[in-house]
This record gives C-alpha cells, structure tokens and sequence, in this order.
C-alpha cells in the first residue's frame, strides 16, 4: 500500500464509546459515526491511559521520544494544528506545528449562554468549518491534527435534539450548558440521570451532524483515497455511572477511559474490520508514523496497529494500566481492577470483562488471588504471557 499523502486526526473530547452505533449504543442514532465504521478499522477495547488531557497528548504525539508533528515535517509534511482548547494550543509539542489555528467559540457559546438555534452555530460546527477550509490545497502533503473541547466545552446543540429521546412521561431534557460535574452521595434520582443522559445524546447528535458533512467534504477531494484518516477521544464522560457525573473525582471506570477509535485507512484496507486487542492512545502516534512512512523505528512500526489488518507479528498488550491521582486501574481481556488510596489504605474493585460491561458487580471480595496476580504483573517491564486465569474470559 502507498504510504497516505495526507494524514487527517480528528480528537472529540469526553466522547464516550458507549454513545456510539458502532459500540452497541441502540437508542441514539449516530449515522455518521456509522458510515464512518463502515470504511474504518475500529478497535472495540481502546482504553484511556489517564483521565488528564496532558498526559494523553503525551502518548499521542511522543513515539518513542519524538514529536509526530517534528516527524511529519521531516517527512515533507506540513503539520497543523487546529483546537478550539487552550490547554492543547498551549502544550509544549504544539509548538513543534507549523501552524496552529486557535477557533475561538461563536458568541452564544459560553458556559452562561443560550443553546444554540441551529447545529452550524455550535462551537463544534466552527471548528470543523475552520478545519475544512485548510483542504482548499491539497497538493501539499499534510498532518492536521484537530482538536475539538466537545462535550468537556459548552453543551450549545439545539434543544431539539435533546428532546428527541424523550417519551411523554420522561422527564425534561436539562437545558443547561455549563458541563455538569458532581460525585453523588446517597440514591440518585433516575429522572435527574436520565435528564442529563439526554442532554449529552444532544451532543452527541450534533456532533455526529457536523461529523457527517466533514466527511463528505473529505470524500471529495481529488487525494480522497490517500488519507490516513483517524478519529477517537482521550476520555470519555461519566454520567451517574459509580455516583460521578462529570470530571468529579476522575474515578477509574469504563464510562471514563472507555473510548471510541476509528481508522481509515488509505484505499479502503481494513474498512469494516474490526479488534478485541487491548489498545491505548500511543498506539495511534505508532500507526500513524508507521503507516505514513515517517519513521524506520522498528518498535514503532512493530506496534503499528494496520499490522493487525494485515496478520503481520505485531506487539499486542495482554494488561494495560491508566493512572490517576490516588488510583490506578488494572485491565486485561478477561480482568478489570481499580485500586483507589483512602485513609483506610488501598481499597480493591474487581470486575470481569467483557460479561460485565457496565461494572456492575464487584467480585473482589472473592477473588483474591486473581487481584495478587494482576498487581504482580502490571509491576514487571514485560507484562506479557500472562497465566491463563489472568487473560481466560472463559475462566
């Protein structure tokens, strides 16, 4: 396969997996997202590395130590950045693009306004039309890297699509706008966790509108088939979940580091496949280097997940862990364990994957020694050839 003439990222924070048609998502109808599955390469099991932005935008764009932005310049690329995020524009590797296009939100979109009337008026819709605009040229080679705030920005989509999901005795789609972030104490209020459900499946539809004229947009162009196109999130969105809504307390669950990922690949390889593999956010900075030739390092194309398309030896993790302050979150194809500090010490949840996809039901209390052997493992540089109790769905 020619190595793609452009490369195309497009990064939707808080998007969760489990909003998605794709990921078996069955009440919110996402056609774009559809479409986009049908000609992609999609992996069922990527996994957040950490819930701070920072430390994500670590993994995607150091491999191996270098910068994906330096790599595709030397590459004969011109690599741009495009963010309606402060935090992102601001990150020390941005500064490595060649040029970064700063998409301030439309003026309704604050966090004390109004929805907005219509999807194009969404803070997303201004993004993606700045982003669209640099396809005017396409003889020149490119990496452009797009970074949308999404749901972790304002909530603007019209209340109509909100309102969609509702039956007569629902109770009212909120209308706020600001994210709502709180760690429930006690009983939570179905009605109250279904209100804020909607809110973000609103979202989630105007993204996926706006996705689907992206889409169109990128199919006509005369290089449409040279593109390495991508598409994913670096966390997802919590909502009710474990008691948390929001950012709250970042607590290590599916409904946070469960994310969506797509690849199209150039030429249509792969299209409609699909992986089980557990995959990660640096896994993306390796396919893309190695797929686009703009690297010879033999760990990162090994790593490169088109080899997975093609049945080529590549490393494939059989545990993986996400951090963040005061926990840490053990995963394999068979295991999922949380381990949070409190005064007490360290205090252990337990879930088997994949039956128990919505983490459910605790099992930690009587599987103690499958809990020693995955804190044993993810402590070794090679966490690979597990025993079989540790990766064995079947059990």
């Amino acid at each position: 396969m020619p190595h793609p003439r452009s490369v195309v990222v497009l990064v939707i924070d808080r998007l969760g997996a489990g909003y998605l048609g794709p990921y078996g998502n069955t009440w919110l109808e996402t056609p774009a997202f559809n479409r986009l599955a049908a000609t992609s390469f999609l992996c069922e099991q990527m996994l957040s590395n950490a819930p701070e932005l920072a430390t994500v935008y670590q993994a995607y764009w150091l491999a191996n130590g270098k910068s994906l932005p330096q790599l595709a310049k030397d590459a004969g690329c011109r690599a741009i950045l495009v963010t309606d995020d402060e935090q992102v524009a601001q990150f020390p590797t941005a500064q490595d693009f060649d040029e970064l296009h700063f998409v301030k939100p439309p003026a309704n979109s604050s966090d004390i306004g109004k929805p907005a009337a219509e999807v194009e008026e969404t803070a997303f819709a201004a993004l993606i039309e700045t982003a669209s605009s640099l396809f005017s040229d396409s003889s020149e080679p490119r990496l452009i890297w797009i970074h949308a705030r999404a749901m972790n920005g304002v909530w603007d989509a019209p209340l109509e699509l909100r309102q969609q999901f509702g039956d007569e005795e629902d109770p009212t789609p909120a209308e706020i706008v600001r994210p709502p972030e709180e760690k429930i104490e006690g009983h939570a209020d179905p009605d109250y966790l279904l209100s804020l459900a909607h809110a973000y499946a609103g979202q989630v539809s105007a993204v996926d509108s706006v996705l689907q004229a992206f889409l169109a947009a990128i199919d006509e162009l005369p290089n449409a088939d040279e593109i390495l196109f991508a598409v994913t999130s670096p966390r997802g969105y919590p909502l009710g979940e474990h008691q948390r809504i929001g950012a709250c307390d970042s607590a290590l669950f599916g409904e946070l580091l469960h994310i969506p990922c797509f690849l199209r690949f150039p030429h249509g390889e792969g299209a409609l496949a699909r992986t089980q593999e557990l995959i990660q956010p640096a896994d993306i900075a390796a396919t893309i280097a190695d797929v686009a030739k703009w690297t010879t390092d033999s760990n990162l194309q090994s790593r490169s997940l088109l080899r997975l398309v093609r049945g080529e030896p590549t490393i494939l993790r059989e545990l993986i862990v996400a951090e963040a302050p005061h926990q840490k979150l053990i995963r394999t194809t068979a295991w999922q364990l949380r381990i949070s500090q409190n005064e007490a010490g360290e205090h252990y949840e337990l879930f088997a994957k994949p039956d128990d996809r919505w983490e459910a039901n605790d099992v930690a209390s009587r599987c103690g020694d499958i809990i020693t052997g995955l804190i044993e493992h993810a402590t070794q540089p090679n966490n690979s050839d597990l025993p079989n109790e540790l990766t064995s769905p079947w059990r």
